[in-house]
């Protein structure tokens, strides 16, 4: 039987060995609670109907279709389905010179029924492509990385908004000239995550905050910004290419931004299932916007990592927020040490 004092060596000694040389973790477990349980945990086997879908279904489809593959944690599954054994993470096009798919290569999936994930990236893709991803009646998770180099027109991507059954929406590299009012159409999303979206601020938050089941919600390097001309310059020096190479790659990037404010995860205020947040990467969170994450009513996790902005109001953003489960801090350079008493206190 624990005594206080027992219980507090043993929550001293779980958080110690969380913490490591750049971060800690913050978590019931260390209180004698139960460990809070992530609601998309990482899954490493894949159950046996997706066993046996790829057995009867994905491997005469690949066949067929052989430059169409299966990723998993071992690596992508060949024509014959080999190392199927892992995490069947999604099928995904693997040209010999992988350059990514056309549109025709996607309208190949129609032929292929219970494809429930999907990866997509490339520069070739039109909306006469994705138009077949509304027809996938099986989809439930989708990664999209469009590029700068895209030939989508600003309202392409709003075909998404028709994928009735999509549960997870994993966006790549989708700049200011695309147009996301359609995320709040669609119904089942739980799980969004943006990385390298350069055009996420208060605006692109306002329309979240209409995703009725949204759930969880990834954040990572959201603040990305065309380098000057010197930068530039310096850049084409060191890569031994031209500066104009550069100006096309970085045409679509904006010069300045002022990133997502206190207002804007105040608009997340009104999405009561939203339980967890995961902010990477970016400098541009605002005292503003810590306080505003504090008043989300439902968050149960939250993870801060290159935050640099991020100091001892994590103390704060704990006592404000009494279902907090589990606070994961990483890289975050102004979050201090003395912050471990109040913890220790504060752990569920």
């Amino acid at each position: 039987m624990k005594t206080p004092l027992t219980a507090f060596i043993s929550g001293a000694a779980a958080l110690w060995l969380a913490a490591g040389p750049f971060g800690f973790v913050l978590s019931g477990e260390a209180a004698g609670a139960k460990p809070y349980q992530p609601l998309f945990p990482r899954e490493t086997h894949a159950p046996p109907e997706e066993m046996e879908w790829v057995e009867h279904t994905l491997k005469p489809f690949m066949e067929e279709y052989p430059h169409w593959r299966l990723s998993t944690t071992h690596g992508a599954v060949d024509g014959n389905g080999h190392n199927a054994i892992g995490y069947l993470d999604a099928v995904h096009y693997y040209p010999a010179a992988n350059e990514g798919p056309t549109d025709s290569d996607l309208l190949e999936l129609e032929a292929l029924p219970g494809l429930a994930r999907l990866q997509v990236r490339g520069p070739h893709v039109t909306t006469g492509g994705l138009g077949v991803l509304p027809r996938l009646e099986s989809l439930s998770r989708l990664y999209l990385s469009v590029g700068m180099d895209s030939q989508l027109k600003p309202d392409d991507l709003e075909v998404i908004g028709q994928i009735k059954n999509l549960r997870q929406l994993h966006l790549y590299s989708v700049f200011e000239n695309h147009e996301l009012s359609w995320l709040e159409r669609l119904e089942s999303l739980e799980y969004l995550s943006f990385v390298n979206c350069p055009n996420i601020d208060d605006g692109v938050l306002e329309i979240v905050a209409r995703i009725p089941n949204l759930r969880r919600l990834r954040l990572r390097d959201y603040v990305r910004l065309k380098p000057s001309d010197g930068e530039m310059e310096r850049m084409a020096q060191k890569a031994n290419t031209s500066k104009g190479a550069l100006e096309n790659y970085y045409r679509n990037w904006p010069s300045s931004k002022k990133g997502i404010t206190g207002e804007g995860f105040g608009c997340l205020a009104g999405l009561s299932g939203l339980q967890e947040l995961e902010i990477d990467g970016t400098g541009s969170l605002t005292p503003e916007g810590i306080d505003a994450i504090t008043r989300l009513p439902g968050l149960r996790q939250v993870r801060f990592s290159q935050v640099a902005t991020l100091d001892d109001r994590l103390v704060a953003l704990l006592r404000g927020m009494p279902g907090m489960r589990e606070v994961d801090v990483e890289l975050c350079v102004n979050v201090k040490g003395n912050l471990l008493p109040d913890i220790f206190r504060l752990l569920r």
